[in-house]
């Protein structure tokens, strides 16, 4: 299978990102995009980041139990952040966390995720499914994203 990435409109998104104090975007991604996290990295020069192992990893070794919270994902944003070497990061499996929140935890996880981290070091696209979308901030919130140019489908 051969993957259409649209590497002007990422490079775009990346270089928006590089201008913004906050360093978060959002890529809506086809079905044919899903499992292929590695080669979308290859293509667009990032480092391909699965967040949901990402989350399990902090875990502790006998943890029964995970107390999912919108803070838990930032701290994940954050720890993408804080790495080293290449500047740009495409998250990947954040529906899988996602869907375990309420609507209101997931506008507290977009809110800070659009707002909060001021200026790190890396770079970071979420690549989330297109038919996801409800997994997306909503109303205001969606509009800011849009506005800022960090929504890319």
């Amino acid at each position: 299978m051969s993957l259409h990435i649209p590497n002007d409109k990422v490079d775009a998104l990346f270089e928006v990102l590089k201008n913004n104090r906050s360093r978060v975007g959002i890529w809506l991604v086809p079905a044919e995009h899903h499992g292929q996290e590695a080669a979308v990295a290859i293509y667009t020069a990032s480092i391909a980041v699965d967040l949901t192992k990402l989350y399990l990893a902090g875990l502790a070794d006998d943890a029964r139990f995970s107390a999912l919270a919108p803070d838990r994902l930032s701290d994940l944003v954050a720890a993408i952040f804080a790495g080293g070497g290449n500047t740009r990061a495409i998250g990947y499996n954040l529906d899988l966390l996602l869907a375990r929140l309420t609507s209101d935890q997931r506008a507290e996880f977009w809110n800070m995720a659009l707002s909060g981290h001021p200026n790190p070091p890396r770079m970071l696209i979420l690549m989330l499914p297109q038919l996801a979308d409800h997994l997306l901030p909503q109303g205001f919130w969606m509009e800011q994203w849009e506005k800022a140019g960090k929504l890319l489908r």
